[in-house]
């Protein structure tokens, strides 16, 4: 169940024409990152990861309660491991969809998305203990390498040979961890029942193509337990945990309404236009003209790829937009330099604002054939202004209300 991040050879988009760098999710990885060896380096690869990827793209999900819940679970799984040798530390993604994974040095990550899900604590212990077994096997260093070196030139069909007789190990050591913590193993079976409803189908090119069929590892887990039931549970108390956790996309990161977008957790809106499609993914929004010959993209990032951003702007120039200050720039750039995907050949003109609010930056890259035709664009629908209190007044996040599973499951008030 490890959400695969790809680890990707590709030129950042400051670098048009020149020499290609290791990135993750479009950062710039840190040399020693590229393969870190030791722990101490791993450990301090995965702080850059959680400060500026995680808290740029994603970040922490902001309930102090809820995450010291959740490291207090996985804390104790982390006390069965027979020779303790790792600080685990397990986090809480500001994440809608379903994932968990490791990335090595004891860091283990778990996304809102994934806790919506599940339903006892049982289950949170069953997932945060099957990527304790991917990190005690070393399989987290993979985030950091893309590939295992082994098995680079192995056929495909061995390769998710490979990927499955991992997974199958760590199904056998996660419930290991959790009997030996005190929760009852059928957690396990109905933690993978759940992995059904958001698991790819048999075809996809998705994050668990190369894992074993849900179906088949509940079965597995069904013979690996012998029909043994006894352990903690905690359904009720896990229900009254994650009562009013944000579901799906948080609005507030992000959210076309009508005529504007609208990032209500930094105070900026954009107003819409009329003729172009616009595409909201997390904290990324695009959008483009029906030629595709210009494009907008709108990011949230963190302060290091903020600053790689203004390093890179020609003819840059200091100002206040919104009240915020900003960077205000130019750069050439191709129509396939990441993050623009333009159609045609040559070079584009891109206007970039980088953005400082008082909780993240907002970058905004305009691209298109002629400066004169992206500044005029830029003024008019790109430039960001504050949000008014009626668009603040529209961005309301779903939130999950257990009450109903509280009372089936005879959960005393």
């Amino acid at each position: 169940m490890r959400c695969c991040v790809a680890v990707i050879l590709a030129a950042t988009l400051s670098g048009c024409g020149a020499a290609k760098q290791t990135t993750i999710l479009g950062v710039t990885l840190p040399a020693e990152c590229k393969r870190p060896a030791h722990d101490h380096v791993k450990r301090r690869c995965a702080d850059w990861f959680l400060n500026e990827i995680a808290g740029g793209r994603r970040g922490a999900y902001r309930d102090s309660r809820l995450a010291a819940y959740v490291d207090r679970v996985g804390q104790r799984l982390a006390r069965q491991i027979r020779a303790p040798h790792t600080r685990w530390r397990f986090i809480v993604l500001d994440d809608g969809e379903r994932h968990a994974s490791t990335i090595g040095a004891g860091y283990v990550y778990v996304t809102r998305g994934a806790l919506a899900a599940l339903r006892s604590e049982a289950e949170l212990a069953a997932l945060l203990g099957h990527e304790i077994a991917h990190g005690l096997a070393g399989h987290g260093d993979d985030f950091w390498h893309g590939i295992d070196t082994d098995r680079t030139d192995r056929p495909l069909r061995d390769r998710y040979a490979y990927e499955r007789d991992r997974e199958r190990h760590a199904d056998e050591l996660g419930t290991t961890l959790l009997v030996r913590a005190g929760y009852t193993p059928r957690a396990m079976v109905d933690m993978f029942g759940r992995i059904l409803r958001f698991e790819s189908k048999p075809g996809d090119d998705g994050a668990y193509r190369s894992h074993p069929r849900a179906r088949v590892r509940v079965a597995r887990a069904y013979r690996a337990i012998g029909g043994k039931r006894k352990g903690r549970v905690g359904r009720c108390d896990y229900l009254r945990r994650i009562d009013g956790l944000v579901t799906g996309h948080d609005p507030r990161n992000g959210q076309v309404f009508g005529r504007s977008y609208v990032i209500s957790s930094v105070g900026l809106s954009f107003d819409r236009h009329p003729r172009w499609t616009y595409r909201q993914s997390g904290r990324r929004l695009e959008a483009w003209n029906q030629r595709r010959s210009a494009r907008a993209v709108v990011l949230q990032v963190s302060a290091m790829r903020a600053a790689a951003y203004t390093a890179s702007l020609s003819g840059r120039k200091t100002t206040r937009i919104a009240g915020y200050r900003a960077e205000l720039g130019w750069m050439n750039v191709g129509a396939a330099d990441s993050p623009l995907r333009l159609k045609g050949a040559g070079k584009y003109a891109a206007r970039i604002a980088v953005v400082k609010t008082r909780r993240r930056h907002v970058v905004v890259v305009l691209a298109g054939r002629k400066r004169a035709g992206v500044s005029a664009l830029f003024g008019r629908y790109f430039r960001p202004r504050r949000t008014t209190a009626s668009e603040h007044k529209r961005v309301k996040p779903t939130r999950l209300a257990t009450s109903t599973l509280l009372a089936t499951a005879n959960c005393p008030r």
